[in-house]
């Protein structure tokens, strides 16, 4: 089970996080701590997860702390949440991951998922029933999944579309499998490495001449992503 400590010093971000599910294939248990003793105590006997250490300032106190933190428990991921000014502080103190504040239910979860991503060794193909038989699609083949009323389109990059008799909800362990896919919007979750360009309406992929029609608010939505805004 995935280990997760939320540590901000005087205060306790139960109420917040807990509404934010992190893994829909996962079993995870969050933990939190509100000043540094508490920290350490959990630590001590759930040393092996991710730390979401979030702080408004980076004085030579929380610096001290992170780089003991860093050494004594290495197979702790740390995530720093600050402000965006600290960013360049982070990568020099060797965190995983730093996230700018404010942060939001999303960044989390992608923290997360990062995290994931360098402890298990996921498949990187999605595995399909098509007309009573299993079809293997590996996830770079995979340009965007569509929701269609109560079935899913999935389009690859040599224009196949293969149409399934599920929900698009169901699809949402690809996001955990593979970060390259994002769920942008209820109706659709898109591989961003396929992305060759996007304007205010369309997004552009490689491939076989493919595009995908999008509303202006998800395509400023799609560019945060790329951005990584």
């Amino acid at each position: 089970m995935d280990q997760l400590i939320f540590y901000k010093e005087g205060q306790n971000l139960n109420a917040q996080v807990s509404k934010i599910r992190f893994s829909y294939i996962r079993p995870y248990k969050l933990h939190f701590a509100i000043d540094y003793n508490q920290l350490g105590l959990l630590l001590h006997t759930r040393f092996e997860g991710v730390l979401f250490y979030v702080t408004s300032t980076l004085d030579d106190r929380e610096r001290m702390r992170l780089q003991y933190l860093n050494k004594s428990f290495p197979e702790l991921r740390i995530c720093l949440i600050s402000q965006s000014m600290f960013a360049l502080d982070a990568w020099k103190l060797d965190v995983f991951h730093f996230e700018s504040l404010p942060v939001n239910g999303e960044s989390l979860q992608d923290s997360y998922r990062k995290y994931v991503q360098t402890i298990v060794v996921g498949s990187n193909d999605l595995s399909l029933i098509q007309d009573g038989e299993t079809i293997v699609i590996p996830h770079h083949q995979i340009l965007y999944l569509l929701a269609e009323g109560n079935y899913t389109n999935i389009v690859l990059s040599n224009g196949k579309k293969i149409l399934q008799t599920k929900q698009l909800g169901k699809f949402e362990f690809i996001t955990e499998q593979d970060i390259n896919f994002k769920r942008l919007h209820r109706s659709l979750i898109i591989n961003l490495k396929l992305i060759r360009s996007i304007t205010t309406d369309t997004v552009y992929f490689f491939g076989e001449g493919n595009n995908l029609n999008i509303s202006g608010r998800l395509s400023v939505k799609l560019k945060k992503y790329l951005l990584g805004r």
